[in-house]
This record gives C-alpha cells, sequence and structure tokens, in this order.
C-alpha cells in the first residue's frame, strides 16, 4: 500500500492531481484507510479540488522519474525562479534556530527571543514561560507560535485563555504574526453549532481555535475538546488551571488541561505567577508539560523543571527596555472623618464578638469575620453595610442558628446581631464617603479626553457600583456604555464596571470600547477580573487603585494593565488609602494604627525604593495575588505582621537571583534568514508573482500589496476569522510588509474603533500559501521548469531535486535540497552540496542566482537535450534517494544517545515516583483505618496502576513522531542545462 504525502502528484480516474492534504484512517478490522485532498492539474480538472477515498478509487502515486522538462521562456526565467522560490518557501528548517519571530509586526526585545529558543531545541517543545507582568508574553508565545508553524508542528493549535483577553490575544496574533485564530468565545460556538450537524465535533471545524479557560470546564464541550488532536496547547494565565485539591485529581479546569497536553506534542503555559503558595500546585503545571519531571509533589529541586521553565523579572532585562518612562507613584492618604473612625473603631470594639470564624480560603485556611468587616470598611463603607446586612439576613435565616464558637449561647448570639444592627446604624449615618470626594477633586481638576483615560481598580461588587452611581451623579461622566449591545452607545464621555459576572462577549467589548480613542469609554470601574493579561495602555496612563488589596502581587498585576511594552506616556498610578493617623483619642498606639493599615507601609517602601521594586517583591515571591493575600491576612490576624514576607524553600528557590539567570539562560540566540532566491521576502516574491501571473493588484512603495478579490481569493478569506474578512465589497486583501507601518495602522485601526482591512506580509500569512499555489501552478503536472545557460562546461546538466522524510503521523520531518552535477560521458551523478549541513539550501540559493544570470534565452530544448534528461533523471531520483537515506542514518545515530538517555531517565523516575506513590498508599491506608476517607487515596492507586505508561508514552513519541519512513518523498524540481 502506498503512503501519500502533500505534494505528491497522483493519477485518479485517468486525470493527475496534486495532494495537498492525506489522512490516513485506521479501520477496527486493520486496514487503513486514505482521505485524500487534492487539486486538479490536468485537462478539465485543472485547478479543481477533490477528494479522493482509497478504497473506493484507484490512486496512483505518479513516479517522480516520469517528468517533462519545459523551457522557461520568461524574461530571465522569472517563472522557474518563482516556482521554486514557493518550493523553497515550503521546505522545513531544521534546527532550533530563530528564523520569523524577529520579523512580526512588532519590535521584540532580544529576551523574547529566548523561550522560543528554548522550546525548539527541545524534541518535544514544552515550556512554562513565567516573565513578570507587562514583559510580553503575548509577543513570546507568537514568536514559538510562529517557529512552529513554518516548522509543519503548528497546524492545529488551540489556545485557552482568560474571557477577558480572547479578543485581544486573537488581534495580536493576527496583527503581530498573521496566525489567524477562530475566536471560538459563547457567540462563535454557538454560531458554529448552529452550521454545522448536530453530530460533528465543532473543535474540528477549526485548524486554529482559541477558547476561555473557563470553556474548559464546560462539560458539554469536554468531550469534544478532548476527542480533538491539536499539535500546540496554549494556556494563558496557566495558574489558573493548576491542581488545589493537594492531589485529589484537581478541577474540571485542571482535568482537562491535563488530557489536552496529555495529546499535545507542544505545549505552551504563561503566568507571571505560576505558583500557588503550595509545591503541589507548582508540581501539576510542570507535570502538564512533563510529568516525569516531577518525583515527589512536595519534595524536588529546580533541576527537576528548569530544562521546561524561564522567567525574567524588570531587573534583569532592564537594559534592554532602559527607554520605557518609569512610573509615577502616589500614595494618597485621606484623612477620615470622625464618623468614619468611629466606625472603625465600632469594628475593634466588637473584637470578642467577632472572633468566630467565617469565611474558608484556599487550603482549608479560614478569615477572621472581623478581618472580613475592615477589609470592606477599607473598600468602602457601602461594602461595609452589605457584609453587616448579609450577616444579619444570615443569622435570622434561622431562629435556631447559633454562632459557632467553644462558648456560643443565645446570649452570644444576642450580643452579636445587636452589634451588628449598631454597626449597621452607624453606617447609614455616614455622610459622603471622604473617598468619593478625593476622587471627585482629582477628576475635576484632571478630567478625562479621548486619549487620556482612568482605570479605577476596587475589590468590591458593591464598591464598583457606587463608584458609578457617585461619577454619575456628579456628572463627571455623561453615560453608562451598555456592554450586552453592540450597537449605538450613548454620546459624550462614558463609563463602563467590569466584573466576573460579564460573558466572553461583554467583556471583550468593553476592553475594545475603552482602547478606542473616540466615542469610546472614558472611565472604566473594575475588580480583579480586569487584573490579569489586558492591554489597557492604549489610550490610558493612570491608574487609581480605589482600595488596597492585601497583596503586592495583585496591586502588581493591576499596575501591570498600563505600566507595559508599548506605553507611551508616564504611567500614573494613585494609590487611595483611608487613614486615621493622628487620631490617638480613637487608637492608643502608632503600632496599633501600623497593624490595621500594613499594606500602605508596604508600598510606601516600594515607591520610595524603586518604581521597579513592587513587581520585583511580587516576583519574588512567586504566588498568586489571591494566595499571597491569604499569607498576610493570617499573618495580619497572628499579629506577625514584620514575618509576612517570609517564603518556603521551594519560593526562596524560585526567587534566588541564580535560579532567575539559569532559568532565563539560552547560551544566546541563533537567529537565521529562512533560504530565498529574492533579495527582500516575501515582498518580492509577491510582486513579482503577481505581475507574472497577472494578479489584479495595486502595488504601494514596493513593501505593500492588495490583491484583489476572485473565486480563488473569497475561497480563502472565507475560511479566515470572521473578524478579519474582508467585505465582499471591499477592493481585496492588503499585505505590507513595513512592520513599523502595520504596528501604526493597528495602533489607529483599535484607537478609531475601525475595522481592519490590512495585515502583516509574514512568512506564514495564509494569502501567501495561496499566492504560492499560484506560482506551482506554472508548471503543473509532470512538467518541470528547465533552463539554458552559458558556460565552458558545455552539455553539462544539473538537476534540482527535493527529497521529504515523513513519520508515522504523514507529518514532514526533514527535508532536502540538492543539486545533482552530470558531466558528459560520466556514469554518476554528483551531489554538489552537504546535505547533513543545516545550511545547505541557503548555499543552494546562492548558486542558482549565480547560474541564473548566465541563462541563454531559448524557446526549446534540442532533441538531444530532451534524451540526455530523460536517461538521467531516474538515475537522480536514486541518487538522491541514497543520499537521503544517508542522512537519515547520520540523524538516527545523532538521536539515539539523547533519545536512549532520556528513556532511562524516565525509567528511572517511574522506580522513584512508584516509591512516593506506595508511601501515599501506606498512609491512606492508616488513615482509613481511623475512618478518614481520601480522594487523595483513590487518585494515586490509579496513578500506580499506570506508572509505566509513561516509558511507553516516551517509545511511542519517538515511534509517531520522531522516526522516519525508510522511502523518502523524491521530487525533481528543476534542470539547468549547459547549452551545447
Amino acid at each position: 500500500m502506498s503512503n501519500f504525502h502533500p505534494g505528491q502528484r497522483i493519477r485518479v480516474r485517468g486525470e493527475e492531481w496534486q495532494v495537498e492534504h492525506a489522512r490516513k484512517h485506521e479501520q477496527i478490522n486493520g486496514k487503513a484507510v486514505w482521505e485524500i485532498e487534492a487539486k486538479g492539474l490536468t485537462n478539465i480538472v485543472a485547478g479543481a479540488k477533490y477528494i479522493f477515498v482509497d478504497d473506493l478509487d484507484t490512486i496512483e502515486v505518479v513516479d517522480p522519474a516520469d517528468i517533462e522538462p519545459e523551457i522557461a521562456t520568461s524574461g530571465r526565467a522569472i517563472r522557474a525562479k518563482l516556482y521554486w522560490e514557493a518550493h523553497l518557501r515550503r521546505l522545513l528548517p531544521r534546527n532550533g534556530a530563530i528564523y520569523l519571530g524577529q520579523h512580526g509586526a512588532c519590535q521584540p526585545y532580544d529576551y523574547q527571543m529566548q523561550p522560543a529558543f528554548k522550546a525548539l531545541n527541545m524534541h518535544r517543545p514544552r515550556i512554562l514561560i513565567g516573565d513578570a507582568v507587562g514583559l510580553g508574553k503575548t509577543i513570546e508565545c507568537g514568536v514559538l507560535l510562529a517557529e512552529l508553524i513554518r516548522r509543519g508542528k503548528g497546524k492545529r493549535i488551540l489556545c485557552a485563555v482568560p474571557k477577558a483577553t480572547l479578543e485581544q490575544f486573537q488581534a495580536e496574533m493576527w496583527g503581530r504574526f498573521s496566525i489567524p485564530f477562530h475566536r471560538l468565545d459563547s457567540k462563535g460556538l454557538e454560531k458554529l453549532r448552529q452550521d454545522l450537524p448536530s453530530t460533528m465535533n465543532p473543535f474540528f471545524h477549526h485548524d486554529k481555535a482559541i477558547i476561555s479557560i473557563d470553556t474548559l470546564k464546560l462539560k458539554k464541550y469536554q468531550t469534544w475538546l478532548e476527542s480533538c488532536d491539536w499539535d500546540v496547547l496554549v494556556i494563558d494565565e496557566c495558574h489558573n488551571v493548576a491542581d488545589r485539591t493537594d492531589g485529589g485529581g484537581g478541577s474540571a479546569r485542571h482535568r482537562v488541561a491535563r488530557r489536552l497536553a496529555e495529546k499535545a506534542n507542544a505545549v505552551i503555559l504563561m503566568s507571571a505567577t505560576p505558583h500557588d503558595g503550595t509545591k503541589h500546585g507548582f508540581a501539576s503545571l510542570i507535570k502538564l508539560l512533563d510529568r516525569t519531571r516531577i518525583k515527589d509533589d512536595s519534595s524536588f529541586a529546580s533541576e527537576d523543571f528548569i530544562q521546561h521553565f524561564i522567567r525574567r523579572t524588570r531587573s534583569q532585562v532592564a537594559d534592554q527596555i532602559e527607554n520605557r518612562a518609569p512610573r509615577k507613584q502616589l500614595i494618597c492618604k485621606i484623612p477620615m472623618t470622625g464618623d468614619e473612625i468611629d466606625v472603625l473603631r465600632a469594628i475593634h470594639d466588637g473584637d470578642k464578638l467577632t472572633t468566630m470564624l467565617s469565611k474558608r480560603h484556599g487550603g482549608g485556611q479560614r478569615e477572621l469575620f472581623k478581618t472580613t468587616l475592615i477589609k470592606s470598611f477599607l473598600s468602602s463603607p457601602y461594602a461595609l453595610l452589605e457584609t453587616v446586612q448579609k450577616k444579619l439576613k444570615s443569622l435570622g435565616a434561622d431562629p435556631d442558628r447559633r454562632i459557632k464558637t467553644k462558648h456560643s449561647n443565645e446570649e452570644d448570639r444576642e450580643q452579636f446581631i445587636n452589634f451588628l444592627e449598631d454597626l449597621e446604624h452607624s453606617i447609614q449615618s455616614l455622610g459622603e464617603f471622604t473617598r468619593f470626594k478625593y476622587l471627585k477633586e482629582y477628576l475635576t481638576k484632571h478630567p478625562t479626553k479621548d486619549d487620556d483615560r482612568i482605570v479605577i481598580f476596587t475589590e468590591r461588587l458593591r464598591t464598583m457600583r457606587e463608584i458609578e452611581k457617585f461619577l454619575l451623579k456628579e456628572k463627571l461622566v455623561d453615560g453608562v456604555f451598555d456592554a450586552s449591545s453592540d450597537g449605538k452607545q450613548p454620546a459624550g464621555r462614558l463609563i463602563a464596571t467590569a466584573d466576573g459576572s460579564l460573558s466572553d462577549i461583554e467583556l471583550p467589548r468593553i476592553v475594545k470600547a475603552f482602547q478606542a480613542k473616540t466615542k469610546g469609554i472614558h472611565i472604566l470601574v473594575a475588580t480583579n477580573v480586569a487584573s490579569e493579561g489586558l492591554n489597557l495602555h492604549t489610550c490610558c496612563h493612570r491608574l487609581i487603585h480605589f482600595d488596597l488589596p492585601w497583596s503586592l502581587i495583585t496591586l502588581e498585576q493591576r499596575n501591570g494593565r498600563i505600566d507595559r511594552l508599548g506605553q507611551e506616556s508616564t504611567p500614573e498610578i494613585f494609590y487611595f488609602a483611608s487613614t486615621a493617623e493622628g487620631s490617638t483619642k480613637h487608637f492608643a498606639t502608632k503600632e496599633s494604627f501600623k497593624d490595621d493599615f500594613w499594606i500602605i507601609d508596604k508600598i510606601k517602601k516600594r515607591v520610595e525604593t524603586a518604581s521597579t521594586d513592587m513587581a520585583e517583591e511580587a516576583m519574588a515571591k512567586f504566588v498568586e495575588g489571591e494566595e499571597e493575600e491569604v499569607q498576610n491576612t493570617s499573618a495580619y490576624e497572628e499579629g506577625r505582621i514584620d514575618q509576612v514576607d517570609d517564603v518556603d524553600p521551594l519560593l526562596a528557590m524560585l526567587a534566588n537571583p541564580d535560579f532567575a539567570a539559569a532559568a532565563a539562560k539560552t547560551d544566546g540566540v541563533n537567529r537565521r534568514r529562512l533560504p530565498t532566491l529574492f533579495e527582500k521576502s516575501p515582498s518580492d516574491f509577491i510582486l513579482k508573482l503577481a505581475k507574472e501571473a497577472k494578479l489584479d493588484v495595486v502595488e504601494a512603495d514596493n513593501t505593500a500589496v492588495t490583491v484583489k478579490m476572485d473565486n480563488a481569493l473569497r475561497f480563502e478569506t472565507a475560511q479566515w476569522p470572521r473578524e478579519y474578512q474582508p467585505d465582499n465589497d471591499s477592493n481585496g486583501v492588503t499585505l505590507d510588509a513595513d512592520s513599523k507601518r502595520v504596528q501604526s495602522f493597528y495602533r489607529h485601526a483599535r484607537a478609531s474603533n475601525a475595522e481592519v482591512d490590512r495585515s502583516f506580509m509574514n512568512e506564514i500569512h495564509p494569502l501567501i500559501a495561496l499566492l504560492e499555489n499560484t506560482a506551482i501552478g506554472f508548471f503543473p503536472g509532470r512538467k518541470v521548469p528547465t533552463v539554458t545557460l552559458k558556460g565552458d562546461d558545455k552539455n553539462a546538466v544539473y538537476m534540482l531535486v527535493q527529497s521529504t522524510l515523513y513519520n508515522k503521523r504523514n507529518d514532514a520531518v526533514d527535508q532536502f535540497w540538492q543539486i545533482l552535477y552530470h558531466k558528459k560521458g560520466s556514469p554518476d551523478l554528483k551531489p554538489l552540496f552537504n546535505m547533513n549541513e543545516y545550511d545547505h539550501a541557503v548555499k543552494i540559493t546562492a548558486w542558482l542566482n549565480d547560474h541564473l544570470s548566465q541563462i541563454v534565452q531559448k524557446s526549446d530544448l534540442t532533441a538531444n537535450e530532451r534524451r540526455r534528461i530523460a536517461d538521467l533523471t531516474r538515475r537522480a531520483v536514486d541518487t538522491m534517494k541514497g543520499l537521503t537515506m544517508e542522512c537519515r542514518t547520520n540523524r538516527s545515530n545523532k538521536l539515539r544517545g539523547a533519545l536512549t538517555e532520556e528513556i532511562n531517565r524516565i525509567k528511572a523516575w517511574e522506580s522513584a515516583r512508584a516509591s512516593y506513590l506506595e508511601r501515599l498508599v501506606n498512609e491512606g491506608k492508616d488513615l482509613q483505618a481511623q475512618g478518614v476517607f481520601s480522594i487523595q487515596g483513590r487518585m494515586v492507586k490509579s496513578e500506580l496502576e499506570s506508572i509505566h505508561k509513561d516509558s511507553d508514552a516516551y517509545r511511542n513519541f519517538i515511534d509517531s513522531y520522531l522516526a522516519t519512513s525508510s522511502e523518502p518523498d523524491i521530487r525533481i524540481l528543476g534542470c539547468l542545462v549547459v547549452e551545447e
């Protein structure tokens, strides 16, 4: 049975076709059936696309030696050159160098190339990018994705991101790297389900999809997601899928992420805070990349995972981004009124009544109700009132309910209710909140403008709603943005609120309107749902922390929304803090005040030291903001404020400068240029192709081209994401090779909320693949471009030959070009280049360009020249096959040692992991003897039973991905004949 590969010529139903996609389906009876998508090359089927199945049609692979040399009659053989360039553009890079990353529509810094370089030099690219907030992890991800796509390893990609960044991530990937992700938000998924048969998996429909992380946990989509094969899995803000159950199997999000990661060849995780404060949580992320790196979930060292991990802080890359304006930070201490201080004093006076535990945190920790009241009050009196009223309602809902303390009785309950009712009355008696007055004064003196907006962060939903009401009442804004409508919005300065209740349609809509310079949102009031990943710096350099979370990490995540790469103004950050400082009649000592408001002093120290210190402290802790708040809250309640910075050994290791340097080390970045026959690629290729193929185009200053719409282009663009499809009445599709101009265009389009009608002329742009097909169509079927040259070596014949090695998945793994030289009278064909050299294709392109300058224009070959070529084609195919097998053996010898070492390492891990799991099983038996049921015990037993699957899985990976067939696909791409 034949194996079919993209690029092959086949003969079906009396006509010749070129294979575009080939899929092998294993049948129950063991027989394999090939499904082949092919494009017609001859006669009536030329240009038509069909799908064939080899058990229904007789499909014959055309002998690669069966060629018909066709003289390239166009000026200077430009058609031959375009044909060869089209094939050259699909030649796979054979090393881990960076070829495309530095050419995106951005200005990537050197450090942003390092994650891709590190990942590309792995057998399986799997990496956790843990860079600090605002350093450009999305760009780093795009660089790696572009490289994987160019290598044929990124055909199917799934990206899971927070719902707030769905539209933003999609726009970044398309605008900067020309990677077309289909946004499968709730609206997109619903449309797909309407358009497709009910039995069809919607995730099969698009090769590149982006979804919300929250979608991962929905049962109705999990089976569909897991039944698909993905080449690459990307998870942004990956701490959201960490296992927080201490071995209990994890959340639904973690479980589906684990199953997707097991099936994907490449995995990219991103988070500035991948550690949740527990070793088990961090280990669960490392195990998404390679579970054989962690023997013991509670005890491991940096060398166990550093191969898959990279992180940089701002100080480490400061020399590369030193031109950025340092942020201005102002701690605004706002004096409380006497009535507000009375409320705070009442909370302290009720200390004995509020010692009961009320709020459970992650990991089983609880928060004292007194602390809950203080946090609510420090947000706003309205948030405190809501907390008090909810507690009163819960106590009154059940007359027999008792406050669960060691000495709970009815008298305690009545006293507690009286305390809450008195507190409720005091709050309701307050006048206007002082922080509202301060906010009004600031906005009156420094109003917003279309290009100067403000984002206000708060911890509490009630506070968020009250800020909105206050700003509307004071006419500091003119109306409210309606996130549920994508139609006409109120005129004037608008305000919007953002919290976790918004859908994956509404939240991106708000962000887009906030970024637009005209008719947009002037003030965005948000909870921490907007603190991760969002770019809010387009028209905004001012940020107000209306209240202060008890976490420097959360503060830094918020700050990172405006203080990030691309910010053109000096970021101004305001920390609002109500203070009772100086009110000694209410508080006996300053120390008690410090305990209540310690976060102010923490921020002050960071601000006074340097603007970057807060980021460094956040990264040093290397935990999530939620977990840091729990730690700080516990320290506050236990009276050990000065020790809240203590970290466990793993956190200390992650923060250690030596570890940070090792995690960032990549021994430099090897950058290379893709082989090309044109000085400027791809712009020269596209412009010359357009002229030669007589495409209807408009050219602009040699760097941009607009391809007019025709049927082929309409079909192609119909497969693009709906957001980037050109209108039916548009002039066409514009590609622009000027990176800076494209960046400026996208900034303007986003600022003006305009449609995007051009894209970056990246090497992997989907339209360029269509144009490559046009160039390949210059010589269809058996025809091979042939040129005649002048030279001293009369009657010499050169043949340009390509060979490709495929793996069992039918993916191209290794490709080679060669020039075979034949001197008249010689029995052999001589290879001119060493195919084992990574840059052999670069040398061949230089050789071709040099010889193309010696072209002799002829209308046809002589009969002798045709016979000569016909006599050589079989030998050329056989010679190339032999050379390819030598390269295959050489590659195998180089890989064998490293792969054997890796298999031995996995075996050793299995033994160590089994010992660890057996210990847990025995501990579980002891617990069961005490009547304690453990979910973890069941998970441990399940893993122990399948402990050997990892070495088997790695062998399967080698067999499926790395091992290549012994039958390379050979193609003769051209002939060069020195005239007689």
